[in-house]
C-alpha cells in the first residue's frame, strides 16, 4: 500500500483554521517496481481494462476519462472503452480491470464520496481487478479561470509515471506521448492533496478578452475562435499540472478603488505627499494610505466587517510610489529620519510602517472575527524586514523578490509569517531565451523548506519557443518537488527522440548565456543580481534602462547577435539532421517550434535597433523605412506563430504598448513609462 498523505490527517494540521496537506513523497505514486502483482490495464498493445463512469457523471469527469484513454491510445495503440455504469457488464470477462470513476458504486462500497474529501483530494485505489478513483473537483467558472482537477491530477499520474507522458506546452505539439506497448498499475491506495495551498502560474489572457482586443488600435492576429482555443489550450496546460488553490486565498493591490469612494469627503485618508506635490499621483488607483492615521484603520474595519469578515483578508498597499511622508508615518519608519522624497518615490525601506501599521490593524479586526489573517505583498520598499517592530499580527506574505533573496526569506520566516513565492521573474528578458533554471529550482526548493504556503507567479508572458522549458521547470516543481532541475531538463528533451541530447546542449548553452547576461530582477524596486554581468555593464554603457521590463527589449540588438543566435541555431540544425527517420515527424515539428523562437527574437531584435537608430537621431528616409519594414515583418511572423503558441503575439504588442516598445509605429516617439514602485 502507498498513500502519499498517510491517514489522511496523520500529516496535515490546522492552520488559522485552513487545512494544509502533507509533505509529498518522490512521487504522488509509487514505482511499478515497489509492489508486487500490478494490474494490467494494456498488454502488448491490447486492452484489458475498461473505464466505469457513474451513470451521472460530471463533465469534468467524462473529460478526465476521455483525455485519459486517448493518451493510452496514442502511447500503446490500445482503446480502453468508456462505459456508464448503468450499461456496464456486472460479470466482468476474467483479466479485465475496471477503472471506476467519481460517484460509482464501487467507491460507495469502499466508502468514498467526492464530497466527503477535504478540498483539492484524490482517492486513489488499485487491487485485483479494480481501480477506483474519486477526486473533489472545481469546475471552472470562466474561459480564463484555472480551478482544481483531482480526477485529472489522478490519471495525469498514472499517465506521468507509468508512460511517462510529458505536458510541455500548451496544445497538441507540446503534449509527448511516448510510444509503449503496455501499461501496467501498482496495487496501491493513496489519499493526495498538494501540499501547498496556492498553485498558480498567471495566464494574463484576460488582457486579450474581446472588449480589450476591439477597443485597442493595436494589431488583430488572430480571430475569436483561435484566440479562445489558444485560451483553453493554456488553462488546460496549467491544470494538468495541478494548478489550483484551497483555502479562499485572495489577494493584490487592495486600496484602487479608495481615491475614487473617499477622497472627496475624506482626503485625510491618504499619503501626505512632499511639498510641491498635490494627489492623486502618480495615478488615482496607486495612491497610498496615511497609516498612521486612525480612521483608516477604522474604515477598512468597516468593509471587513461588511465584506463578511472573511477568514484571510487582503490589504495589499497600491502598486506604484506616493508613499506617506507625513510626520506621524515617518515615526514609524526604520531606520529613521530618511529622505522624504527618497520616502515618496519608494526608495527607502517603509518594511516597519506596514509591519506596525499590520500590527494595529490585525488587533482592531480580530475584535471582528479572532481568526482573521492578513494577507499582503512583501514589495518593492516594504519587502525587506526591518530589526524591529515585532510582527504581532497573523501574516501571510507574497514575497516579491529575486531568486537570490534567500535572507530575505529567512528573516520573514524568524518572524513567524507563512509566505507566498510571488516574484516577477518573467518579466525578464522579452523575447530571448532568458533560462535561469538551477538558480529557479534552487530557490524553489529552499522555500519549500522554509514556511512556504504557496506559489504565485507573474506571468506567464507567452514565449514558449524561447522560454518555455523555464515555464515547464516551475510547473513541474509544483506537482514534483523533489525533481532535480536535470531530471527535469532530461523530461523536456526527452519529446525530442533521438535529438533529446543535442536538445539538452541546446538548454545548457542558452542558461549559460543567462548566467554570463546576469540581468537585474524586478521587484517594484531593481535589484541586481550580478553588477558585473553583460546586463548590468550593456545598460551602463548604451544608457538603457536598469529595469529589465524596459532594459530586456533595448538590450537585444548588443546582447544577441548573430554570434551569439547562430551558436544556439548550430544545435537545433544538428538535432534536425539527426531526425531524419519516419518515426521522427513530431520530433522536427517540436525543432522546429525552437526554431521559430529564435527566428521571432531575431526579427524584434531588428526592429529594436531600427527604432533606436532613429531615436538617437537619425531621421532619414532609408531609416525610417527600414523601421517601417521591420514593423510589418514582426506583425506578419507574429500573426503566424501566434497560432501554435510559439508567442502569444496579440498579448505582446498589449505588453509592449503598456512598456512604450515601439513594435507598433505609435510608440516610436512616445516616452517610456514611468515603473517607478511597479
Amino acid at each position: 500500500m502507498c498513500r502519499s498523505v498517510p491517514g489522511l490527517f496523520a500529516f496535515t494540521f490546522l492552520w488559522s483554521g485552513l487545512l494544509m496537506g502533507a509533505p509529498l513523497t518522490e512521487a504522488p505514486l509509487p514505482p511499478l517496481n515497489a509492489v508486487a502483482s500490478p494490474l494490467k490495464l494494456v498488454d502488448n498493445h491490447i486492452s484489458f481494462s475498461e473505464i466505469v463512469l457513474s451513470s451521472n457523471p460530471t463533465e469534468q469527469e467524462k473529460k478526465a476519462a476521455e483525455s485519459f484513454a486517448a493518451s493510452v491510445k496514442k502511447s500503446t495503440g490500445a482503446e480502453i472503452p468508456i462505459l456508464l455504469e448503468a450499461t456496464a457488464k456486472s460479470d466482468v470477462k476474467e483479466g479485465v480491470v475496471q477503472i471506476f470513476i467519481g460517484d460509482t458504486s464501487a467507491a460507495r462500497a469502499e466508502g468514498l464520496k467526492a464530497s466527503a474529501l477535504p478540498e483539492e483530494t484524490y482517492r486513489l485505489i488499485a487491487k485485483p481487478g479494480k481501480v477506483i478513483l474519486v477526486g473533489r473537483d472545481r469546475n471552472r467558472e470562466t474561459l480564463h479561470s484555472v480551478d482544481s482537477k483531482p480526477t485529472t491530477w489522478a490519471l495525469n499520474q498514472i499517465l506521468d509515471q507509468y508512460l511517462g507522458v510529458r505536458w510541455l506546452w500548451p496544445g497538441k505539439l507540446g503534449t509527448y506521448i511516448p510510444k509503449s506497448s503496455s501499461l501496467f498499475v501498482p496495487q496501491l491506495d493513496v489519499t493526495y492533496q498538494p501540499d501547498l495551498m496556492l498553485r498558480r502560474l498567471r495566464l494574463i489572457w484576460s488582457w486579450m478578452s474581446g472588449d480589450v482586443i476591439k477597443k485597442s488600435t493595436l494589431p488583430q492576429l488572430l480571430s475569436q475562435e483561435e484566440r479562445d482555443t489558444l485560451i483553453a489550450e493554456s488553462v488546460e496546460w496549467l491544470e494538468n499540472h495541478q494548478n489550483g488553490q484551497r483555502g479562499n486565498i485572495k489577494y493584490g493591490h487592495a486600496f484602487a478603488d479608495w481615491w475614487d469612494k473617499y477622497s472627496k469627503d475624506h482626503p485625510d485618508y491618504f499619503a501626505v505627499p512632499p511639498p510641491g506635490y498635490q494627489q492623486p499621483l502618480p495615478n488615482e488607483k496607486s495612491v497610498k494610505l496615511r497609516l498612521s492615521n486612525p480612521a483608516v484603520i477604522e474604515q477598512i474595519a468597516k468593509e471587513y466587517e461588511e465584506k463578511g469578515a472573511p477568514t484571510i483578508y487582503n490589504v495589499c498597499p497600491n502598486d506604484g510610489y506616493g508613499f506617506d511622508t507625513s510626520e506621524e508615518t515617518r515615526k514609524w519608519d526604520w531606520p529613521p529620519n530618511q529622505n522624504i522624497d527618497d520616502i515618496w518615490i519608494g526608495k527607502g525601506n517603509l518594511t516597519a510602517r506596514y509591519i506596525h501599521f499590520w500590527n494595529l490593524l490585525y488587533k482592531r479586526l480580530k475584535q471582528i472575527n479572532p481568526d482573521v489573517v492578513l494577507i499582503s505583498y512583501a514589495y518593492a520598499s516594504y519587502r525587506i524586514p526591518p530589526p524591529t517592530p515585532a510582527v504581532e499580527a497573523s501574516l501571510i506574505l507574497g514575497i516579491v523578490d529575486s531568486y537570490s533573496a534567500y535572507d530575505t526569506w529567512n528573516e520573514w520566516k524568524s518572524r513567524n509569517v507563512r509566505m507566498i513565492l510571488r516574484p516577477n521573474w518573467w518579466v525578464v528578458g522579452a523575447d530571448a531565451p532568458h533560462i535561469p533554471l538551477q538558480k529557479t529550482a534552487d530557490f524553489l526548493k529552499f522555500t519549500r523548506a522554509n514556511n512556504l504556503i504557496g506559489i504565485d507567479k507573474d506571468s506567464i508572458g507567452g514565449y514558449w519557443a524561447t522560454q518555455g522549458v523555464n515555464y515547464y521547470l516551475m510547473a513541474r516543481l509544483i506537482e514534483r518537488p523533489n525533481l532535480a532541475k536535470d531530471q527535469i531538463v532530461d523530461e523536456y528533451a526527452s519529446a525530442f527522440g533521438p535529438a533529446r541530447e543535442k536538445i539538452k546542449q541546446y538548454i545548457a548553452y542558452w542558461e549559460g548565456i543567462t548566467e554570463q547576461a546576469g540581468y537585474t530582477n524586478h521587484a517594484g524596486s531593481i535589484v541586481s543580481e550580478n553588477p558585473n554581468g553583460i546586463y548590468e555593464r550593456l545598460v551602463k554603457e548604451k544608457n538603457i534602462s536598469f529595469n529589465p521590463r524596459l532594459g530586456s527589449y533595448w538590450i537585444m540588438p548588443y546582447l544577441y547577435t548573430d554570434e551569439v543566435t547562430g551558436k544556439g541555431e548550430a544545435f537545433l540544425n544538428e538535432a534536425k539532421a539527426l531526425l531524419n527517420g519516419d518515426g521522427n515527424a513530431e520530433a522536427r515539428e517540436r525543432v522546429d517550434f525552437l526554431t521559430q523562437g529564435l527566428v521571432e527574437l531575431k526579427t524584434i531584435r531588428d526592429l529594436v535597433a531600427a527604432a533606436a537608430k532613429i531615436k538617437e537621431g537619425d531621421k532619414s528616409a532609408l531609416s525610417k523605412a527600414e523601421y517601417k519594414r521591420q514593423v510589418k515583418k514582426l506583425r506578419t511572423l507574429r500573426q503566424q506563430l501566434s497560432r501554435n503558441h510559439v508567442v502569444w503575439g496579440e498579448l505582446l504588442y498589449i505588453i509592449e504598448d503598456k512598456l512604450k516598445i515601439p513594435t507598433s509605429e505609435e510608440n516610436l516617439t512616445e516616452a517610456a513609462p514611468d515603473l517607478r514602485g511597479r
